[in-house]
């Protein structure tokens, strides 16, 4: 498919369109929020020509984490950094999900090192709405931040149905002006868009109907009741929040009082328990560091153990998304 351009994310593409290894910086990051298509960009650099010409590597983070785990258990570990550390160009998507993995951090600094001193260069995508590099540690933090630093925008609305007509039409796909807006008012970015569209039209071969706004409406009142029930932190949250008499936003806030900071490490311990979130991306849903969490999680196993008012509500928690 080819990659849509719009004002949101027009520098990065004029960056990577252009892009030539002997004027690039030493590192090129992208950030932006999710659903953006930070990941298109990448593998629409990695993927062209003037790159084909030159050694590269392109890894997901949390894969290249696994892969020295892995290196490193078995005594692999020179052919990890052989494949890793001789490229002229590393790709690593999704750096965030390095955080709070000391060993792999450290590693990762070597081999920037290792590919900088050999006139090589990294390119990395962060999901992020601010570059905040602290989970690298100072030192590879500034050297990512020393390099060039993009951004890509949230989308405006009408890029958003820009970008619906132009995945329509790529996909061959017919849809009225007002199913297209309908849609485009409930999403705020292109991976969204897909998301929404992909499923729509899954919904509607399966009742055999055609894409019309009828339709669409009877596919959101059935999306957003399956919705309610996915396992998701959100959800977890706000069910939890229904169980202990509290809100969502108490949950998610700072307020001490014991009702609330008893429901909130219930919360932060469901989420733990049913969705198997990292310590570091639950802290991000509640705004605080893995300490914390962890604190909060180790709290609420051992009160499991004795408290039987505990233990209704974790029952009824699970009972909502039928485990």
């Amino acid at each position: 498919m080819r990659l849509f351009v719009s004002d949101f994310n027009s520098l990065a593409y004029k960056t990577f369109h252009n892009y030539k290894l002997v004027d690039a910086p030493a590192v090129t990051l992208i950030y932006g929020l999710a659903g953006l298509g930070k990941t298109t960009l990448l593998d629409y650099l990695y993927q062209s020509k003037q790159i084909k010409r030159i050694p590269a590597e392109y890894i997901n983070a949390r894969t290249f984490a696994q892969t020295y785990a892995y290196a490193a258990q078995n005594n692999l570990l020179f052919p990890f950094r052989e494949r890793f550390r001789t490229p002229k160009i590393l790709f690593m998507d999704d750096l965030h999900l390095l955080a709070g993995k000391s060993k792999t951090l450290g590693e990762l600094f070597y081999t920037y090192e290792y590919i900088i001193e050999r006139e090589g260069k990294l390119i990395i995508s962060l999901e992020a709405d601010f570059p905040a590099l602290g989970f690298l540690g100072e030192g590879l933090a500034s050297r990512f931040l020393g390099g060039l630093v993009l951004k890509i925008k949230q989308p405006s609305s009408p890029e958003i149905e820009r970008f619906i007509e132009y995945y329509l039409a790529e996909k061959n796909l017919n849809m009225k002006r007002e199913v297209i807006k309908a849609i485009s008012d409930l999403v705020c970015n292109p991976g969204m868009a897909v998301s929404s569209i992909n499923e729509f039209v899954k919904f509607s071969e399966s009742k055999g109907k055609a894409l019309t706004l009828k339709c669409f409406q009877e596919y959101l009142r059935k999306a957003q009741e399956s919705n309610l029930r996915k396992l998701e932190p959100l959800n977890v949250i706000r069910v939890t929040a229904e169980v202990t008499g509290t809100t969502a936003s108490e949950l998610l806030g700072f307020k001490r009082t014991p009702k609330i900071a008893e429901a909130r490490q219930l919360a932060i311990y469901a989420v733990r328990l049913l969705c198997h979130n990292s310590y570091p991306e639950i802290g991000r849903s509640f705004s605080r560091g893995h300490g914390a969490i962890i604190y909060a999680c180790r709290k609420m196993e051992k009160r499991m153990e004795q408290d039987g008012a505990l233990k209704q509500k974790l029952a009824a928690i699970k009972k909502f998304f039928i485990i």
